[in-house]
Protein backbone atom coordinates (compact mmCIF):
# COMPACT_ATOMS: atom_id res chain seq x y z
CA UNK A 1 0.00 0.00 0.00
CA UNK A 2 1.21 3.45 -0.55
CA UNK A 3 -0.01 6.71 0.45
CA UNK A 4 -2.59 8.98 -1.01
CA UNK A 5 -4.50 11.96 -1.39
CA UNK A 6 -8.42 12.01 -0.87
CA UNK A 7 -10.68 14.82 -0.21
CA UNK A 8 -13.76 14.45 1.40
CA UNK A 9 -16.78 17.12 2.20
CA UNK A 10 -19.57 17.73 4.19
CA UNK A 11 -21.86 19.73 6.31
CA UNK A 12 -19.27 21.43 9.31
CA UNK A 13 -21.64 22.11 12.56
CA UNK A 14 -19.69 23.73 15.90
CA UNK A 15 -18.72 20.07 16.86
CA UNK A 16 -17.01 18.81 13.38
CA UNK A 17 -18.61 17.28 10.51
CA UNK A 18 -22.28 16.73 10.46
CA UNK A 19 -22.58 14.40 7.31
CA UNK A 20 -19.54 13.11 4.61
CA UNK A 21 -20.44 13.33 1.10
CA UNK A 22 -17.82 10.90 -1.07
CA UNK A 23 -14.86 10.70 -0.78
CA UNK A 24 -12.37 11.84 -3.91
CA UNK A 25 -9.43 10.11 -4.66
CA UNK A 26 -6.88 12.69 -5.86
CA UNK A 27 -3.76 10.20 -5.99
CA UNK A 28 -5.18 6.35 -6.03
CA UNK A 29 -2.40 4.33 -6.22
CA UNK A 30 -0.92 1.62 -4.46
CA UNK A 31 2.48 3.20 -6.29
CA UNK A 32 2.13 6.48 -5.92
CA UNK A 33 2.81 7.40 -2.31
CA UNK A 34 2.17 11.03 -2.00
CA UNK A 35 2.05 13.33 0.95
CA UNK A 36 1.87 17.17 1.87
CA UNK A 37 -0.22 18.36 -0.05
CA UNK A 38 -1.03 21.82 -0.81
CA UNK A 39 -3.68 23.84 -2.42
CA UNK A 40 -3.96 26.81 -4.69
CA UNK A 41 -6.51 27.90 -7.40
CA UNK A 42 -5.74 29.64 -10.46
CA UNK A 43 -7.88 31.50 -12.79
CA UNK A 44 -10.78 28.99 -12.11
CA UNK A 45 -8.42 25.50 -11.87
CA UNK A 46 -7.59 24.16 -8.55
CA UNK A 47 -4.55 22.50 -8.37
CA UNK A 48 -2.78 20.23 -5.57
CA UNK A 49 0.70 20.22 -5.60
CA UNK A 50 2.47 17.25 -3.51
CA UNK A 51 5.41 15.36 -2.33
CA UNK A 52 5.85 11.53 -4.44
CA UNK A 53 8.55 10.77 -1.37
CA UNK A 54 9.33 7.13 -2.97
CA UNK A 55 10.02 8.39 -6.59
CA UNK A 56 11.99 11.81 -5.56
CA UNK A 57 9.54 14.29 -6.84
CA UNK A 58 6.48 16.89 -6.74
CA UNK A 59 3.20 15.75 -8.53
CA UNK A 60 0.85 18.23 -9.87
CA UNK A 61 -2.33 17.21 -10.39
CA UNK A 62 -5.52 19.93 -11.65
CA UNK A 63 -9.38 20.17 -11.53
CA UNK A 64 -11.90 22.67 -12.65
CA UNK A 65 -14.36 21.16 -10.56
CA UNK A 66 -13.01 19.59 -7.30
CA UNK A 67 -14.33 15.95 -8.30
CA UNK A 68 -12.45 14.84 -11.69
CA UNK A 69 -8.18 15.18 -11.12
CA UNK A 70 -5.82 15.21 -14.01
CA UNK A 71 -1.81 14.94 -13.37
CA UNK A 72 0.18 17.32 -15.21
CA UNK A 73 3.60 17.05 -16.44
CA UNK A 74 6.36 19.08 -18.15
CA UNK A 75 6.43 21.61 -15.06
CA UNK A 76 9.34 22.89 -13.46
CA UNK A 77 10.07 21.42 -10.31
CA UNK A 78 13.92 22.06 -8.48
CA UNK A 79 15.77 18.84 -7.79
CA UNK A 80 14.97 17.73 -4.01
CA UNK A 81 12.28 19.75 -3.69
CA UNK A 82 9.98 18.71 -0.70
CA UNK A 83 6.19 19.50 0.32
CA UNK A 84 6.17 23.29 1.91
CA UNK A 85 4.03 26.17 0.92
CA UNK A 86 3.03 28.48 -2.03
CA UNK A 87 3.90 31.74 -2.85
CA UNK A 88 3.69 34.10 -5.62
CA UNK A 89 6.13 36.06 -6.98
CA UNK A 90 6.62 38.39 -10.65
CA UNK A 91 8.09 36.80 -13.41
CA UNK A 92 11.70 38.15 -12.63
CA UNK A 93 11.79 36.08 -9.60
CA UNK A 94 10.58 32.80 -10.90
CA UNK A 95 13.30 33.21 -13.71
CA UNK A 96 15.71 33.68 -11.37
CA UNK A 97 14.77 30.95 -9.06
CA UNK A 98 14.45 29.04 -12.41
CA UNK A 99 17.92 29.69 -13.31
CA UNK A 100 19.77 29.53 -9.71
CA UNK A 101 18.12 26.03 -9.82
CA UNK A 102 19.43 24.66 -13.09
CA UNK A 103 22.86 25.68 -12.20
CA UNK A 104 22.67 23.79 -8.81
CA UNK A 105 21.73 20.30 -10.99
Amino acid sequence: DGKNIKIISGEITSVGFKSYAKEIAVTNSSDFWSEGPSAMIIEEKMYIYFDQYVKGKIGIMESSDGRIWKSIKGYFSPENMRHGCIFIVNDTIANNIIEYCNTKQ
